[in-house]
């Protein structure tokens, strides 16, 4: 993968099948976000990111970026939440519309508070509660939990968990990809590597392999406590277990989806 003249890593090839949970992790600027971007089809030919996606039949995309400026794209300041969300979603009365938000923690008179109002972390919440609202079942999400109260934070990966989709993650927070990856994409030192296993066997694979210091691996230090080459990405169509509370809620929008319990390895 190149962007521009800056390369970034090289022969990486991987495919992300229904159901998945694909973590992406390494330093910063080793081109996370990029890969990311390039998988949702943000980067446009003038960019020289170089690389193939191929996107799987009837599989929907949804991108969760990060900054908030782009999570304001498409949305007018002026609505409040709910009004916002009736628009997006107008065979939901605003009775559902309350009560699905109120898994988001927008209780009472909150969904009538006008988005330019929004703390950043509100604004993360509604960003991710009308994502699962599209009806996408492919989630590229970068950096989903970043600078959130914790609160917020567990709100977002209670309703990650219960999703009913493939998700491909971005994220400096160890905990956070240790939970939910039974994949990870690795990437430093300029080279992109696939590893099948949670962070937690990531890590083990790499000491008994020879690996020194609990400081090593793909993160920046200090975060994570909680020539152009091709590349070849495939995403299929798509759940690790889901939390009581949400369960329900989306068996109701994915009427056919069954919970996939994913084993987690623990040395």
């Amino acid at each position: 993968m190149a962007y521009n003249d800056l390369a970034l890593y090289k022969g990486l090839s991987f495919e992300a099948t229904r159901g998945e949970r694909v973590g992406i992790i390494g330093p910063n600027g080793s081109g996370k976000t990029t890969l990311l971007r390039h998988l949702a089809g943000k980067l446009n030919s003038e960019s020289g990111a170089a690389g193939i996606v191929t996107i799987g039949h009837k599989a929907t995309l949804g991108f969760y970026e990060q900054h908030h400026e782009a999570l304001f794209e498409g949305l007018n300041k002026a609505n409040d939440i709910l009004t916002e969300i009736r628009i997006y979603r107008p065979d939901m009365t605003p009775e559902k519309v309350r009560t699905f938000m109120g898994r988001f923690l927008f209780v009472g008179d909150d969904v009538f508070k006008p988005l330019s109002a929004l703390s950043g972390g509100e604004l993360s919440r509604v960003a991710i509660a009308k994502l699962i609202l599209s009806g996408a079942n492919v989630l590229l999400l970068d950096e989903p939990t970043n600078h959130l109260d914790i609160a917020s934070r567990e709100t977002i990966e209670a309703a990650l968990e219960a999703f009913p989709g493939t998700i491909l993650i971005v994220s400096h927070d160890r905990q956070l990809i240790d939970r939910f990856a039974d994949k990870l994409v690795v990437i430093e030192n300029g080279a992109a590597t696939i590893h099948l296993g949670n962070y937690t066997h990531y890590r083990w694979k790499q000491q008994a392999q020879g690996a020194r210091g609990t400081g090593a691996g793909p993160f920046p230090s200090g975060q994570g406590g909680r020539s152009r080459n091709e590349s070849k990405s495939r995403i299929s169509n798509g759940t690790s277990s889901p939390s009581r509370r949400w369960s329900k809620s989306l068996r109701r929008s994915f009427p056919h989806w069954t919970p996939r319990i994913t084993p987690r390895f623990r040395p």
